[in-house]
């Protein structure tokens, strides 16, 4: 069983997936980009990514997000500030 409630059933996919973190200037603030790709030739990927944003010394905000990757497809999952450290984790698998 996955996070997000369905089933496994095609494998493991998360060596599958490449990821990018680009820097770009957003409105008066340098933000990061982060990419994933699916670099299986024929398969998609369902996925799960929960991320930690830490906004203050004393406070964090975390959030979960569910993705779908066909295959060679890239997507742009997560725009965010720089001046936020971030940590995120990614549970993938094959869609069959």
């Amino acid at each position: 069983m996955l996070p997000w409630g369905g089933k496994s059933v095609g494998g493991d996919a998360t060596a599958y997936i490449e990821y990018q973190r680009t820097h770009s200037q957003g409105e008066g603030e340098q933000m990061y980009t982060l990419i994933a790709r699916n670099t299986h030739p024929t398969k998609t990927i369902e996925g799960q990514m929960r991320t930690t944003l830490q906004t203050s010394p004393g406070d964090m905000k975390m959030d979960s997000q569910t993705f779908t990757l066909a295959p060679n497809e890239q997507r742009r999952l997560l725009v965010y500030p720089t001046r936020f450290p971030l940590t995120y984790e990614v549970t993938a698998s094959f869609r069959e």
